[in-house]
């Protein structure tokens, strides 16, 4: 089933995302002591099949970490990495030289985990905020597994009730490396369209 968002409440979405871009740079930049920019500055509403069509171009293995949340919009938030980007974060976070870390170890696991916290609180607490809710998200789950796979299992629940989701292209700035990493929302559309 499809649902539209129109041109204004779009527009609502996308001063959410820019709002969470801020607040997810500066949670960053307090815990590394360092200069961290979080870029979330365009957010469109995609189908589940132009998703699956864009594998073909996509990593064979990814790494995922989804959130779900519950209260004010149930759905889901779900963050997908190449491994060469996932294992870069990861030596950000641990202030080592990119390309240091090689496998996906706790330590790594725990890592990514951190990062899909803070970066998907800060969206969900400032769509909340915006729409006087109270969102609650779970801990996130991490998942290494085929790209493919890793949206099946996600989206297979979402497409009882719908076939669209919203992308927000991300991307993380820190001492000149540039990190890009695939950031869907997967509330509900028609309940969240009814809350904007």
């Amino acid at each position: 089933m499809s649902f539209e968002i129109n041109d204004e409440k779009l527009k609502v979405l996308k001063t959410v995302v820019r709002h969470a871009g801020e607040d997810a740079s500066q949670m960053f930049t307090k815990w590394l002591r360092s200069d961290v920019t979080i870029k979330m500055d365009e957010i469109n509403l995609v189908s589940f099949e132009s998703i699956f069509g864009s594998l073909t171009d996509a990593p064979e293995v990814s790494v995922g970490l989804y959130m779900s949340t519950l209260d004010g919009v149930e759905g889901g938030v779900l963050f997908l990495f190449s491994e060469p980007v996932a294992l870069n974060i990861v030596d950000m976070l641990i202030k080592k030289e990119l390309g240091t870390s090689k496998e996906f170890t706790e330590l790594e696991k725990s890592a990514l985990k951190e990062t899909a916290n803070i970066v998907g609180c800060a969206y969900i607490n400032s769509l909340g905020k915006n729409l006087e809710l109270k969102i609650t998200p779970s801990q996130p789950i991490f998942i290494h597994d085929m790209t493919e796979a890793i949206f099946g299992s996600v989206l297979m629940e979402q497409a009882q009730y719908q076939n669209e989701a919203l992308f927000i292209k991300t991307e993380l700035n820190h001492k000149g490396s540039k990190l890009d990493f695939q950031f869907y929302f997967l509330p509900l559309i028609e309940k969240l369209s009814e809350k904007l």
